[in-house]
């Protein structure tokens, strides 16, 4: 058996030796420039954290609670509001009114207030305003809810009633009406529901009475100043103070004091039947007749809501 052996030369250890000597110095080399690069970025990261800004403004309010009008400007709602800012100074003018809640009771909303620095940095605040003179939404009537059965099978009851609301004005597309229990057909008082709300999420009820009735297109006509009002218990009730006139069906008129019976001008008086209780909130009514020449009837009717007066409602 040979065994063949490489014979290992002095210069091949001085080579390995050489190498591993360059190797430490690349090692060295690379930690010194890891090592500066740390430092660099270091220093490059505080600088830059030194320039950010990481204080917020500050929103001030001096009274938590204001009265405004029914539809204020920006500037009635940002009364008593300030900014500051540790870096940009007074920020009051950039104060913007964020947004206005739905009334969280009745009257009262909450509204939200923001301003941003010159880095973006956000603040907000929020308080609460009460709309000065405020009423909740009232519905309306174009015509006495009297109908003969021809004119009730034409007539939607929602195209005779309307809303309209102290803030936003004519709702009347709002209103609901719930008419199941309601028969054109048969004569008789019905009782239909109607709701109404407006933006604000304030939502009222009533419950008024419709007649189908016996009506003729030759009956005389009652005209009124309106067919539906809102009292305050104990307010004073006149019938008569709704009255504007009282006609034949071809437009003759039939108002007592329109002319001399020595003229044979036909006079006739309006007679009003009221049922309204002022001292009691409800739904209640007023009936009118009135009878011309020939002795035929024609009637009216007012829908009088009364609702409990505000001082009341605030001592309960």
């Amino acid at each position: 058996m040979t065994v063949q052996q490489r014979m290992e030369s002095p210069a091949d250890h001085e080579l390995t030796a050489e190498g591993i000597t360059y190797m430490r110095i690349y090692r060295r080399i690379f930690i010194v420039a890891f090592v500066l690069m740390i430092i660099i970025f270091g220093i490059f990261f505080l600088k830059e954290k030194s320039k950010q800004d990481d204080t917020y403004p500050v929103i001030t309010i001096d009274n938590y609670e204001l009265e405004v009008s029914l539809t204020p400007s920006d500037e009635e709602l940002k009364q008593g509001v300030t900014a500051l800012d540790a870096k940009d100074g007074d920020l009051t003018d950039r104060v913007v009114v964020e947004s206005i809640s739905r009334f969280a009771g009745k009257g009262i909303s909450n509204v939200t207030y923001a301003v941003v620095d010159s880095n973006n940095n956000v603040a907000s605040a929020t308080r609460k305003i009460v709309y000065k003179d405020y009423v909740s939404p009232r519905f309306t009537l174009k015509r006495p809810l009297l109908f003969s059965v021809a004119e009730a099978a034409k007539t939607k009851i929602s195209d005779v009633v309307g809303a309209i609301d102290c803030m936003e004005g004519d709702i009347s597309n709002r209103v609901i009406v719930n008419s199941n229990d309601f028969n054109s057909t048969q004569e008789g008082i019905y009782y239909v529901s109607l709701q109404v709300s407006n933006t604000k999420g304030d939502t009222i009820y009533a419950d008024v009475p419709v007649e189908i009735a016996n009506i003729k297109t030759n009956d005389p006509v009652i005209t009124l100043s309106d067919y539906l009002i809102y009292l305050n218990t104990g307010d004073r009730f006149d019938p008569y103070d709704y009255v504007v006139s009282a006609e034949t069906y071809d437009g003759i008129s039939l108002t007592e004091g329109d002319g001399p019976e020595d003229d044979g001008h036909f006079i006739a008086k309006v007679r009003a039947d009221s049922y309204v209780k002022t001292r009691e909130p409800g739904v209640y009514y007023a009936d009118y007749s009135v009878k011309d020449q020939e002795d035929r009837t024609g009637r009216s009717r007012l829908v009088v809501i009364v609702e409990e007066a505000a001082g009341e409602v605030d001592e309960q």
